[in-house]
């Protein structure tokens, strides 16, 4: 296991904690992992000397963590002005949730219309390529110019595709992007694990 498996293993174990207590412990054992590897130790040596991540967290956790049975009385009044302040947070919350879905709903503004050129051009590509006959029965030289028209939007359907598809991906990509930023917000220090873990104290 290398430094950056490790760590990334700890700060999953390490989730009960807040940002700030996380954020100390990982950096205390990135240095540690960085003392072994001056000290000569390759760093998969370096990690193979310090304990499971499993059981540093489980360590730490329980050392930071306050005790309950002194502390019944504070996490009751937290609870209750969890209660009794649900007015303010959960239009907070219901805030932030429009303001999140505002955003994915800008991010796929491009594919919409990637994916409305895409059919305007292959529309246009059949109605012109195929309509031009009838046109040159009546018309000769509108036919023409019409089949001309068509020609263009079949190369212009390619292209117009591509790019659809390019922007349906890029923004599916964004889109995780940006939940993802949300959930670990929530995960990682979020108000919710801020009122738990201080309120309780």
């Amino acid at each position: 296991m290398n430094k950056q498996m490790f760590l990334n293993e700890l700060d999953k174990a390490l989730f009960k904690l807040s940002y700030s207590e996380k954020k100390n412990i990982l950096n205390y054992y990135e240095e540690l992992i960085e003392d072994y590897k001056e000290n000569g130790c390759s760093e998969e040596e370096a990690v193979a000397r310090l304990e499971d991540p499993k059981e540093i967290a489980d360590r730490a956790i329980g050392e930071l963590q306050p005790p309950t049975d002194d502390h019944a009385s504070s996490s009751i009044l937290v609870k209750l002005l969890i209660i009794l302040g649900s007015p303010l947070w959960a239009s907070i919350l219901l805030a932030g949730a429009m303001f999140v879905l505002s955003i994915l709903i800008i991010i796929w503004c491009l594919p919409i219309v990637t994916v409305s050129f895409a059919f305007a051009s292959v529309a246009g590509a059949l109605i012109g390529v195929f309509g031009a006959v009838p046109v040159m029965v009546t018309t000769f030289l509108y036919g023409i110019f019409q089949l001309g028209v068509g020609i263009f939007c079949v190369g212009l359907s390619y292209w117009t595709i591509r790019l659809a598809q390019l922007s349906i991906d890029y923004s599916k990509n964004l889109s995780w992007r940006v939940l993802d930023s949300v959930i670990s917000i929530f995960r990682n220090g979020g108000c919710f694990s801020w009122i738990k873990i201080n309120g309780s104290r």
